[in-house]
Formats: structure tokens, C-alpha cells, sequence
């Protein structure tokens, strides 16, 4: 059976998605001469680059239980949504893209960051603004699905895909100035995609140390 190929929804610093011929190859291997694993676990979860190089791989071999766990408890309330309330999520985010988009001057849209940087940087001032005013928000936020969709928009918006936090536990990624707006159909459906691979399992979302998890048999782990 063919499944989708599903990429992560946002880029994340140390992301495994590179690695997806060797993981999928690997974990084939393993699990073949390994009938009795049921379950899979990724303690650094991060962008789930490597789980979703590999999902396909293991629902064919029989693996129905996943445990995501990553120590960023924000990250892991962003996947807890995403599983369970996946259209209010995109409702929310959606609703940040387009106040950003009324942030972008017409004459800004057609120039780049590597290119036009020096052009750029004073016309999307405004952008900047909203960027930041989105962080201190996110770095605020009690409700699950405000959450996010603020992580959300700033992993979209930030330098580099890199989440970044100062002394004080909070997001300070700077914004990446480019005039990027990003749309309906694209959003929706990576959410959907998540959502419905999820759905293929029995999902366990945790935050906590790597050490503090259960290391049982019949397991995979990938760290």
C-alpha cells in the first residue's frame, strides 16, 4: 500500500528529513529481524523529520504506537493540537498570515533578502513589528491552540528555521525580513497531512527529559 509522503510543517534546527533514505533503510533492517517491536519512540522529537521519514515503514511493519516526546513543552502542545484540534489551528494561523500580509508594501514584494537587503529592511519595518509583537505574545500565551499558531507563524517568519530561547526561557529568534506570505492550501494541507498520519496510531505526546521516559522492550527508539 502507498502511503503519502509527508513532509514537516515548519523547518526546525537540526531536522533529520536529509537523513530519510538511510532512516528508512535502517529501520527496515531493524524491524525485520525484530518481529515483536510494537512501538516507537523518538525522545528528541523536534521537527518529526525522522518520524516522518519513517512512518510508512512502520505502519507496514507493525509498529502502531508512537511516543513523540521533546523537552520543548511548546512544541509538543503545538503536535497535541495539530492531533485534536487541527481546524481551529489552521483558522488561527491563518488569521496571523493575512494581518502580516497587510504589513507588506507593494513595492516590497517582488524583492529578496539575499538580494535587496539594504531596500528591504526599511520597507518591511512594519513587518518587524508585527513579527516581534507575535513573539512576545507566543512567549505569554496560555491557551494551547493561540500557542500554536503563534509557534507556528514565527517558525514560518523566523531566521533560519531556528528556535532559539534567551535566559529567561523565551522565543527570541529575530525575524528573517522576507516578504513571505504563506498561503491557505499550502498550510491546511500539512496540517491535514499530520493530522491523518497521526491518525495511523496510537499517538503519546510527552515533554520531559529523555531520561524520565520508560525504556521497555519491544521498542524502537530513535535518538
Amino acid at each position: 500500500m502507498e502511503y503519502k509522503k509527508v513532509m514537516p510543517i515548519f523547518k526546525y534546527i537540526g531536522g533529520k528529513t536529509w537523513l530519510k533514505n538511510h532512516l528508512r533503510k535502517s529501520f527496515e533492517a531493524v524491524l525485520t529481524n525484530k518481529k515483536n517491536i510494537d512501538t516507537y519512540v523518538e525522545p528528541f522529537a523536534g521537527g518529526l523529520g525522522a518520524f516522518l521519514s519513517v512512518y510508512d515503514t512502520l505502519l507496514k511493519m507493525g509498529v502502531k504506537n508512537i511516543v513523540i516526546n521533546d523537552i520543548n513543552k511548546k512544541l509538543i502542545d503545538f503536535y497535541e493540537v495539530v492531533n485534536n484540534k487541527s481546524e481551529e489551528l489552521i483558522v488561527e494561523y491563518l488569521s496571523l498570515e493575512l494581518d502580516f500580509e497587510k504589513t507588506i508594501p507593494e513595492n516590497a514584494r517582488q524583492l529578496n533578502i539575499s538580494k535587496h537587503k539594504d531596500q528591504l529592511k526599511p520597507l518591511m519595518s512594519k513587518a518587524d513589528d508585527f513579527y516581534k509583537s507575535i513573539r512576545s505574545k507566543f512567549n505569554n500565551e496560555k491557551d494551547a491552540i493561540k500557542s500554536s499558531a503563534y509557534l507556528l507563524f514565527l517558525q514560518k517568519h523566523c531566521f533560519n528555521g531556528i528556535y532559539r530561547e534567551n535566559s529567561k526561557g523565551e522565543y527570541n529568534t529575530p525575524f528573517n525580513w522576507e516578504p513571505k506570505v504563506f498561503t491557505n492550501d499550502d498550510v491546511k494541507e500539512r496540517i491535514i497531512d499530520l493530522k491523518g498520519v497521526f491518525s495511523k496510531f496510537n499517538m503519546i505526546f510527552s515533554s520531559q527529559s529523555f531520561e524520565l521516559l520508560d525504556y521497555n522492550k519491544n521498542t524502537i527508539y530513535y535518538l
